[in-house]
């Protein structure tokens, strides 16, 4: 889920720090392409479209049409590879004279923007990994039913723990914090997604959303 955040921040060039996660280009599948479309750059023929040289690499290390069901490394890697084929889909069209040397080049400016060390930017992190944190803003997106609760938890008790789960998150916030949810996972398609359950929550008791000052807390 962290990854098209911190492809969207590395791309305007803000330096991105994660928590509970690892970075996107440090992923075995993201170096694996990265080192394959270097490769597939030095033989290209001039005559050959950039953008249709990248997708056949990418499915040949596991890129599929539609995601994989739940969780898990198998999961992790199909959207490393998909974002990858985003952002190699929006490169181009941004800028359609490049060829695929300049989108290797591109990625690599990407990659040292994204490995800063201390860099001060903006921290990605779980839910899980914010415990005992806090920030002046936090931002909580993508609150959806299917993601917050995840899909599944069908039990009360797991219902209940993601429940907690999304108080750490209300809570990790000292000045400002900001809840949001969309209809659809890509612009322009038509989803069936619904705000999370939860929220409703937050509109009978908007206390709990209430950033609380003079607490004390680890920055980031």
């Amino acid at each position: 889920m962290t990854v098209r955040f911190e492809e969207a921040l590395a791309s305007r060039g803000i330096a991105v720090q994660l928590r509970g996660a690892e970075r996107f280009y440090e992923r075995a599948e993201v170096k694996q392409a990265i080192g394959l479309l270097r490769a597939a750059a030095r033989s290209a023929s001039p005559d050959e479209d950039p953008a249709e040289q990248v997708r056949p690499v990418l499915i040949g290390l596991g890129l599929t049409k539609e995601p994989p069901a739940g969780r898990g490394k198998t999961a992790e890697r199909w959207e490393s590879l998909d974002a990858l084929a985003r952002l190699a889909a929006e490169f181009f069209a941004a800028q359609p004279d490049a060829r695929l040397a300049d989108l290797a080049a591109e990625l690599a400016v990407r990659s040292a923007i994204g490995h800063a060390p201390g860099a001060a930017g903006v921290t990605l992190a779980s839910l899980h990994a914010a415990k005992g944190l806090e920030w002046d803003a936090v931002f909580l997106p993508c609150l959806t039913d299917g993601a917050l609760p995840i899909s599944y938890a069908v039990t009360t008790q797991a219902i209940e723990d993601e429940r907690r789960l999304f108080y750490v998150g209300l809570t990790r916030a000292r000045d400002r914090l900001f809840l949001s949810w969309a209809v659809a996972r890509e612009p322009g398609n038509r989803g069936a997604r619904s705000p999370s359950r939860f929220l409703a929550d937050v509109q009978a008791r908007p206390a709990l959303a209430r950033p609380r000052a003079g607490r004390e807390g680890a920055r980031s």
